[in-house]
């Protein structure tokens, strides 16, 4: 009798070690099981945070907000990513992940209408939906079709959907950012299926919510900048007009006048005011409206000038090596003005009585410095005038505007005249 006691004694020990060991194989299964979803939620967030880093700015924000939560739900259900315009408080479906052409189907059927037009008005919302959007909860509906529809179908054809596309269990939660909402997520689960992992959920959505709010920083700032874009080209576009209107003023008053060397003064002032009228007209068709090519604005100047002053071609040669030199505005308007000078200056005294001759124009970049040569092998320049000190209008000029591009000046009288600028592009 004792031997069988002691035996069902031991049996028992043994029953309740087996035990034991399947509970630790339980857990150990269950620790595993937790410890490989906590790899994935890892693994899945890191990618998602650098994939938002990543995206283009002119990509589809919302199809790949749905496309990374469709990856969470897998087979197992559907998403609806719809953005919130605070212009109309309403939520605008923006994407769908799984059964689309299903939804899409339906909103053509009942409603007559495309997918992507609906709006769901906030107001359609309770209170208790609307606080749990604000502050990030997650909620359950109970007529996720009927509400995404916008209210618009009759609950019955809603539930009539629902069958149809086997749905059971849908949850929605809101994207928001400092107390700011962006959009929500709808998540519809086929039948007998649960939001599983729901913290990578909330952590992912929370990403989104950050991501979103950028994007709208973003395009605000794009907008922000194209408009002032177009104002600046507007301003370049009316500044050039008003200086071809200046210069057309000019070129008909000195029709009146008999006086040939006041005439002269008026064809000067008309060229400058042409020169600049250029500059804007070259800032209103690029795309930089700060910086100009001053290589080929300087082909262009030179060309109307030579044109304007030279009444045989055939008697001077016109020579340019000119690379292309990007100039800011501030730098470009004064050193066009001392183009105007000095090629003008060349085409009108150098070549006396029809005398054959060229004219030379260098611009180029060199060490941090561009250097601006303008030459003709001409009558040369009167020995016993000082260049920086001067009555004539046009030389005080060039000098001013040597001063405010903080450039030098220097006067080379060896086999014609040669005059070299040198200057940094300053940064205004």
């Amino acid at each position: 009798m004792l031997g069988e006691n002691k035996a069902k004694v031991r049996l028992n020990y043994l029953q309740e070690l087996k035990d034991e060991i399947g509970d630790l194989k339980d857990e150990k299964s269950d620790l595993l099981q937790i410890r490989q979803n906590l790899l994935f939620a890892r693994e899945f967030l890191s990618n998602a945070a650098l994939e938002f880093e990543e995206l283009p700015f002119n990509s589809n924000i919302y199809d790949f907000i749905a496309k990374k939560l469709k990856e969470l739900v897998e087979d197992d259900g559907f998403i609806v990513i719809s953005e919130y315009d605070s212009d109309v408080d309403a939520f605008i479906l923006k994407s769908i992940s799984g059964k689309e052409r299903s939804l899409a189907i339906l909103s053509e059927k009942f409603l007559g209408m495309d997918l992507y037009e609906i709006t769901v008005p906030m107001g359609s919302l309770s209170k208790e939906q609307q606080t749990n959007l604000y502050r990030n909860r997650w909620y359950t509906v109970d007529e996720g079709i009927y509400q995404i529809l916008g209210k618009q179908v009759s609950k019955e054809m809603c539930l009539m959907a629902e069958k149809m596309l086997d749905i059971g269990e849908s949850y929605v939660i809101g994207f928001t950012w400092k107390g700011k909402i962006y959009g929500n997520a709808n998540i519809f689960l086929n039948k007998d299926k649960s939001l599983k992992g729901l913290e990578t959920f909330q952590a992912f959505i929370n990403l989104a919510s950050v991501a979103l709010q950028r994007r709208k920083a973003e395009i605000a700032l794009n907008n922000s900048l194209e408009e002032k874009e177009l104002l600046l080209k507007e301003i370049h576009h009316r500044v050039k007009n008003n200086l071809m209107v200046i210069s057309s003023l000019l070129a008909i008053q000195s029709h009146y006048i008999k006086d040939q060397d006041a005439r002269e003064v008026f064809k000067d002032s008309q060229n400058r005011a042409k020169s600049m009228a250029m500059i804007h007209e070259k800032l209103y068709s690029s795309t930089d409206l700060k910086r100009i090519d001053f290589g080929d604005y300087l082909r262009n100047l030179t060309n109307g000038l030579f044109s304007t002053y030279v009444l045989d071609p055939t008697v001077i040669n016109l020579n340019m090596d000119v690379d292309d030199v990007n100039l800011d505005i501030n730098t470009s308007i004064p050193l066009g003005l001392i183009v105007n000078e000095l090629i003008s200056n060349s085409m009108k005294y150098a070549f006396p009585e029809g005398r054959n001759g060229e004219i030379n124009i260098s611009l180029k970049s060199t060490d941090g410095n561009i250097i601006l040569t303008t030459s003709d092998n001409g009558v040369g320049f009167p020995e016993n005038l000082d260049f920086k000190n001067t009555d004539s209008l046009g030389l005080k000029l060039v000098n001013s505007l040597i001063n405010q591009i903080q450039g030098e000046i220097e006067l080379d009288k060896n086999d014609g005249t040669e005059f070299k600028i040198i200057f940094k592009d300053i940064e205004y």
